[in-house]
């Protein structure tokens, strides 16, 4: 062998422990596998230049070890470029299945055209032995563009992850890995392009130099840690992302260790134990110290080095071997965003519910109280009605009617108003009520409405005994067959059901009528709101109202269901068996 076989012979030998090292590590680690291959293709150029380079080499043989080396120098871009996606944090990239199957499509085709002699021509013979002979053909200059273009993408991943990055040891060996690759680049693209396009040939090309660039590669992966992930890595990495402070304590009370969310909740500028001890309050450590049983989320008020006041949660676990305190593990878990949100919430359920109070006393006051003056307007306009009627004229008349029916209607409002206050403030008594006795009293109720409108009323399903009040029970089936009676333009078809469901009852009023569009589902429960004409239907607008109110007091739930206009409606709610 010649010493530049052996040259090319050691950097190979090198090339093949560092490969080894990396897999031997940690070879289940995805970066551990990209550096390998890429370490691999190295691998290969130098083996193939060290047989092509000894004084023994044949045509016929260097022509097959060219092949080999051209493995390396052509798909080590790729590699590399995966590499740096992964290092540089890019991993949805570096671990897209499309990503890499674009990376290395483009050298497989570039290694198809070489083995057909479009790039690279074996062999010619020089002083140090075989060497390759570049083609000046398309295939060629899309090699090169495509070494060149993958080397501009390296810089720019490197260069946006160095914009950034603030941790100091991760730039700078970034730095480090820019800086070997342009070097590299430099003196690799010189002697193995460069020199050979103008037939000037050199014993040292590209795979030796990047014997700096594989070493800057294992340097940067030991930097960062990738090599080998021990348990003891792991945890520290697992306890510097958790969002709760952990702080190791000797039996003493003097710190071990302190995790990033510790020093960010007593606000230290820097992570130095030290830090922590000079903020963590007296009590705190006495506290810690004296327990000897297992601390759970004990709430203390700590204030920090900036004098900011913290709510937190206090854990503490003891370590102890043979019955003999070793140290405590303290977790701290800030919740003064939630302590201050609680408090917040709190104050306004306090005020909401006391508006509410109020608003339901001035409800019921109100309308209880409008009563007796309206009811005075309705008796003497009723009273003018009657006695000049035939000493008006039709106008005047006219205008006595509007008088009598808008006091009418505002009387009904009110009473129902009263009605709806009723619901929401009055305690009622509890008592068991038999559903089916309710529903046969509601619809005699009914009957005369019901002979008027030749309504067909069916009964499904058996009808239950459950816990509640017997007026409120009443009005609710009440108003929904009422409103199935009312809202149906053709002979009425109702039924009435029920299904038992887990802990309650499933009723429901299914009807033929007029049917409900879908934008007015919800709104018909709203207190006033009426989608249809006065003049067609009449109704104050609280019945569905009344309803909603009374299934919610007994946590129930009430909706409806509508093909559309002129399809019918049904109403379903939900009772529980038993009301608290």
């Amino acid at each position: 062998m010649t010493i530049w076989s052996w040259i090319q012979f050691i950097s190979f030998i090198i090339y093949v422990l560092l490969f080894s090292y990396i897999l031997g590590k940690n070879y289940k680690a995805y970066i551990n596998t990209i550096a390998a291959a890429l370490v691999l293709c190295f691998a290969l150029w130098s083996f193939g230049y060290c047989m092509m380079y000894t004084d023994f080499s044949m045509p016929e043989s260097a022509k097959f070890w060219h092949k080999i080396s051209a493995l390396g120098w052509i798909f080590f871009s790729s590699f590399y470029l995966l590499l740096v996606l992964e290092l540089t944090e890019q991993k949805k990239m570096s671990r897209s299945p499309m990503i890499i199957f674009l990376l290395f499509i483009i050298p497989v085709i570039l290694y198809m055209f070489f083995l057909k002699g479009e790039i690279t021509k074996c062999c010619d013979k020089k002083y140090f032995g075989f060497v390759s002979i570049w083609q000046i053909t398309v295939w060629t200059k899309l090699y090169i563009m495509y070494y060149l273009s993958f080397f501009i993408l390296d810089l720019y991943f490197i260069f946006k992850y160095l914009k950034k990055e603030k941790n100091r040891d991760k730039i700078n060996t970034a730095i480090i890995l820019m800086s070997t690759m342009f070097f590299c680049l430099f003196f690799g693209t010189i002697t193995s392009v460069f020199f050979r396009m103008i037939n000037y040939y050199v014993a040292i090309e590209a795979n030796i130099y990047l014997l700096i660039f594989a070493v800057s590669v294992f340097y940067t992966m030991q930097r960062y840690e990738f090599l080998s992930v021990t348990p003891s890595m792991a945890a520290n990495l697992i306890i510097n992302t958790m969002n709760d402070g952990l702080i190791l304590f000797d039996k003493k009370g003097n710190i071990l260790s302190a995790n990033y969310s510790a020093h960010k909740i007593f606000d230290c500028d820097d992570e130095k134990e030290q830090d922590c001890i000079s903020v963590i309050p007296e009590f705190l450590i006495k506290k810690i110290l004296s327990s000897q049983q297992p601390i759970v989320n004990e709430e203390v008020v700590i204030t920090t080095i900036k004098d900011n006041k913290k709510t937190l949660l206090l854990s503490v676990s003891v370590l102890s071997y043979k019955k003999e305190v070793r140290g405590y593990v303290c977790i701290l878990k800030d919740i003064t965003d939630l302590k201050i949100a609680k408090n917040e919430l709190e104050e306004t359920i306090v005020k909401l519910v006391k508006s509410n109070k109020e608003l339901e006393q001035f409800a019921y006051v109100a309308s209880h109280d409008l009563k007796e003056p309206l009811r005075m307007v309705t008796s003497y306009v009723q009273l003018l009605q009657k006695r000049y009627t035939d000493k008006l004229d039709s106008d005047a008349n006219d205008f006595i009617n509007f008088a009598v029916e808008g006091a009418k209607r505002m009387y009904e409002l009110i009473d129902g108003l009263l009605e709806y206050s009723r619901v929401i403030t009055k305690e009622v008594e509890i008592e068991e009520v038999n559903i089916g006795e309710i529903i046969e009293e509601v619809l005699f109720m009914l009957k005369i409405k019901i002979e008027q409108k030749q309504a067909v009323i069916k009964k499904k399903g058996n009808f239950p005994k459950i816990k509640g009040n017997k007026i409120h029970i009443s009005r609710l089936f009440q108003n929904l067959i009422d409103n199935s009676l009312k809202f149906c333009k053709e002979k009425p078809v109702i039924e009435v059901g029920v299904e038992k469901k887990d802990g309650g009852y499933l009723f429901y009023i299914r009807d033929n009528g007029i049917g409900i569009r879908k934008e007015f589902k919800e709104r018909i429960f709203d207190i006033f709101q009426r989608i249809n004409p006065r003049e067609e239907y009449e109704g104050t607008g609280i019945g569905l109202s009344i309803c909603k109110k009374i299934v919610e007091k007994y946590k129930g739930r009430i909706w409806v269901e509508s093909e559309g206009e002129g399809k019918g409606s049904t109403f379903y709610f939900i009772l529980p068996e038993k009301f608290k």
